[in-house]
């Protein structure tokens, strides 16, 4: 009698050789980054588009050898801002077949997502970067499914500054400039942190510097494409020890430190209207500089960062606690990206 685990080990040793045999054709030798032959190549040297379809499978395996360190950026517009603003190093570019074929001066009414593709062709042409013709199977599995709308680039991470020692007076002189500096503690999640960035670059303008604690999400490819590209928009910076950059803003720059936090009953927590009042009225420290400070929202922004806040702010529902309603409301909480939008909105509208 055979253990069920035997059984399974048998199974996959019986059809292993079928599902390759199925699959390196159309997958695995055409599409996949497998990295077992190198050999020479200028980069970034601009050559005629090559048709995948039409290279022997030892060649496309050479062709789509990437490095490690490399990500592949989606979407029309992620790709045509990081080619703009050079944000990147563009290694290569893989675009839909039928798209490079297409001439968007040609058609009648072209979408926006076409012309778009004609820019990126254009900017890749003008930077020698080497262009490669996909089919839609192919960009599908290079991009796991993501939308990638005919177009994927093979570039550099995003550069992040590290604030430590050795750079943090550099770092407070360009903060120095910022009204309301901004701290994201802990959002792991890459499609909030995505929304979180187009936010702030859609309110506070290209260039603004956002502060990134070591526990948030790296700057994927999925959080350019929910940006919206504001990825390359935006300065990076990622602190180690972010309890002493507070300090030190504080210290310099005489910055209020604001959290976000959960509704209490203490004169410590503020509802958003009433902190905006108050700093309103309050001519001190409604001309102060500031850091606000935004968490995750399971578990919010961490207990060594609140402690160090003058003040938290919360937003509180409209429908009333006495009502209820109330109680049969089963969401209690915004997510991080519409509560940064509400308070940051409401931040600038007080200058």
């Amino acid at each position: 009698m055979a253990f069920p685990a035997c059984r399974v080990c048998a199974q996959r040793i019986l059809l292993s050789p079928l599902i390759v045999s199925r699959i390196e054709v159309s997958a695995v030798s055409r599409y996949a980054k497998v990295p077992y032959k190198k050999r020479p190549r200028s980069p970034l040297s601009f050559r005629p588009p090559q048709d995948m379809e039409q290279m022997s499978d030892e060649d496309r395996m050479v062709e789509l050898h990437s490095e490690p360190a490399n990500q592949f950026l989606f979407g029309v517009h992620p790709c045509l801002l990081a080619l703009v603003h050079q944000s990147r190093v563009c290694h290569r570019a893989f675009i839909r077949k039928d798209y490079y074929q297409t001439d968007a001066r040609k058609v009648d009414n072209p979408s926006k997502m076409l012309r778009g593709v004609r820019e990126i062709l254009r900017l890749l042409e003008q930077q020698n970067v080497p262009i490669m013709l996909y089919n839609r199977a192919a960009l599908n599995f290079m991009t796991q499914d993501k939308p990638h709308q005919g177009v994927v680039l093979e570039v550099s991470p995003r550069p992040v500054t590290f604030i430590d020692d050795e750079n943090m007076e550099e770092c407070m002189q360009n903060f120095s400039q910022q009204q309301h500096l901004i701290v994201l503690d802990k959002i792991r999640d890459p499609m909030n942190l995505g929304a979180v960035l187009r936010t702030c670059c859609f309110l506070m303008g290209p260039k603004t510097p956002v502060v990134l604690t070591p526990e948030t999400s790296v700057l994927s490819p999925a959080c350019c494409k929910a940006s919206s590209g504001a990825v390359e928009l935006l300065n990076f910076y990622k602190a180690s020890n972010p309890t002493e950059l507070i300090d030190a803003l504080r210290a310099s720059q005489g910055r209020l430190v604001i959290g976000t936090d959960e509704p209490e009953d203490s004169g410590h927590n503020l509802d958003l209207e009433e902190m905006a009042d108050k700093l309103s009225s309050d001519v001190e420290n409604g001309s102060r500089k500031s850091v606000l400070i935004f968490g995750f929202e399971g578990s919010g922004v961490s207990k060594e960062l609140l402690d160090k806040c003058d003040l938290t702010v919360s937003i509180r529902p409209i429908v009333s606690d006495d009502r209820e309603s109330s109680e049969l409301l089963g969401v209690n909480s915004l997510n991080v990206s519409a509560a940064l939008a509400i308070v940051l909105y409401r931040m600038l509208r007080n200058k």
